[in-house]
């Protein structure tokens, strides 16, 4: 789970992030979380790009994370 906050458009950059992991993961499993968020994953997909827009990279908090998905608002047209 990641927080971004971005002040501005996507493309001025100056964008604050910052990870949230379960406590449940493996040492492992956090390196490999960091090298992806940070866009370093074989230099593909959509965190190369957004890693470029970063200023503030603040510390990982590493929590219980507990997930409930009430009802879908996605509507396929």
């Amino acid at each position: 789970m990641t927080a971004c906050l971005r002040p501005k458009s996507i493309c001025e950059g100056n964008d604050a992030f910052q990870q949230f992991i379960t406590k449940n993961a493996n040492n492992n499993q956090r390196q490999a979380l960091t090298i992806i968020y940070s866009g370093h994953a074989k230099a593909k997909g959509p965190f190369v790009l957004f890693a470029n827009t970063i200023k503030d990279v603040l510390e990982r908090q590493f929590a219980d994370i507990n997930v409930m998905i009430i009802r879908s608002i996605y509507t396929p047209r």
